[in-house]
C-alpha cells in the first residue's frame, strides 16, 4: 500500500534525449529514466472498482529485471482516466501504420469482448473452465505487437513485442485435451512471464505459437 502511494504521488512523465523520464514521491522525490528499447512488455489495466470513476494504470516490464522488479517505476501510469492512457501508450507503442494498434482496437482491447477489431477469443467448450471471462479472454497480433487481453474483475490489455518473445510453452491438460483447448504461455528475457493466452482452440494456439516464432525473427524494430 505504501509503495502504490509513494509511487503515485505527485506523479509526472515526460520526455527526453534520454527516453521517458518519471518523478514521484512522498518523502522525498524519485526521477527514473526508461532507455528506448528497454520495454519487453506493457499492460494497461483497470480494476473492478476503478471501473466507476473510469481510472486505469499502465506497468511496463524492463529488459534485465525479474518478475519481482520488473515495472518501470512501479507503473508507468499510476493512476489515470482513458484519455490519458491514450496520450501514455503512443510514447511506448508503435503507431498504428507502423505495425501497431489502432484506437478501436485498443478500446477493444481495454472494455470489449468477442470478435471485434480482430480479436481471436475462446471457443465455447472453455465456458466450462473460463465461465466469466471465456468471451473476454482472447488476443490479437499486429505486425511488431501480440495483443492479450483477459480479466473480468481486472480488465486486463497486455501488449508484447514479437522480437522480445525468448520461449513458448504450449500446454494442454487432459481435461483441456477433451475440449480441444490449449494454454500458450509467452516468456521474455530473464524468464519472466509475459503474457498468456488462456483456454484457446488447441489448433488455433498451435498456429499462433508458428506464427509469433516466425514474426520474432523479422527485421528489428525499435520496439
Amino acid at each position: 500500500a505504501w509503495k502504490r502511494f509513494n509511487t503515485g504521488f505527485n506523479f509526472s512523465l515526460s520526455t527526453s534525449p534520454d527516453g521517458l523520464k518519471t518523478r514521484f514521491g512522498f518523502t522525498d522525490t524519485t526521477t527514473q529514466t526508461l532507455p528506448e528499447g528497454r520495454i519487453q512488455r506493457i499492460s494497461v489495466e483497470q480494476p473492478l472498482l476503478w471501473r466507476m470513476a473510469g481510472w486505469y494504470r499502465i506497468k511496463v516490464t524492463l529488459l534485465g529485471k525479474g518478475s519481482d522488479q520488473g515495472e518501470f517505476a512501479g507503473e508507468l501510469l499510476p493512476v489515470g482516466t482513458l484519455d490519458d492512457v491514450m496520450r501514455v501508450l503512443p510514447l511506448v507503442l508503435p503507431a498504428q501504420q507502423d505495425g501497431g494498434v489502432s484506437p478501436d482496437q485498443l478500446l477493444a482491447g481495454l472494455a470489449g469482448r468477442g470478435t471485434d477489431q480482430g480479436f481471436t477469443v475462446s471457443p465455447a467448450p472453455a465456458r466450462w473452465f473460463d465461465p466469466l471471462t471465456y468471451r473476454r479472454n482472447g488476443f490479437a497480433v499486429t505486425p511488431l505487437l501480440l495483443l492479450a487481453r483477459s480479466g473480468r474483475w481486472v480488465r486486463r490489455l497486455t501488449f508484447v513485442p514479437h522480437r522480445k518473445v525468448q520461449s513458448f510453452e504450449l500446454a494442454q491438460g487432459p481435461l483441456q485435451k477433451k475440449a480441444g483447448l490449449a494454454h500458450l504461455s509467452l516468456r521474455v528475457a530473464g524468464g519472466t512471464l509475459a503474457t498468456s493466452v488462456h483456454n484457446a482452440d488447441a489448433e488455433v494456439a498451435r498456429a499462433l505459437t508458428v506464427r509469433l516464432a516466425q514474426m520474432g525473427i523479422a527485421p528489428a524494430s525499435p520496439y
